[in-house]
């Protein structure tokens, strides 16, 4: 199952959570995502439906999305499907299947304004909305 490639598209669950595994101590990144699929039934009624998926990513891809990524943020994230397979403390055989990313990006479709984040200083982000009074004018010389 390791080798199924396939892609996310939808709205993160957590704020990322990223930790140093291994002898090289590589950065390893875990998130949940939430997505929603939408569809009409016999009647011609909507239904809707949303699935939750555990995502992973390592090294750069861990670092760049982790300092970037914030619960609620729309992504579109690449990768293969992964089962994971364990023994627990009760000698019992587990498994799970996650999301191995190997590209995370920001889903832009629908976008109405963009946030500036400030991280670690507590501050709040300040919101530029496009159009309105805070749009560039394409007419004014940018020197």
């Amino acid at each position: 199952m390791s080798n199924s490639p396939g892609w996310i598209r939808g709205n993160v669950t957590r704020d990322p959570e990223i930790s140093q595994v291994g002898k090289n101590n590589s950065d390893l990144l875990k998130f949940g995502i939430a997505s929603d699929k939408s569809w009409r039934d016999n009647d011609g009624d909507w239904q809707s439906e949303t699935s939750f998926y555990e995502v992973i990513a390592w090294r750069k891809t861990a670092e760049m999305a982790g300092s970037l990524l914030q619960k609620g943020d729309a992504v579109l994230v690449t990768g293969n499907w992964e089962q994971q397979r364990w023994e627990n403390e009760n000698g019992e055989n587990r498994s799970r299947v996650v999301f191995n990313a190997n590209g995370v990006f920001f889903d832009v479709i629908g976008l109405t304004g963009v946030d500036r984040r400030e991280r670690g200083n507590g501050s709040k982000p300040s919101s530029a909305k496009r159009g309105g009074s805070d749009s560039y004018d394409y007419d004014e010389e940018p020197f």
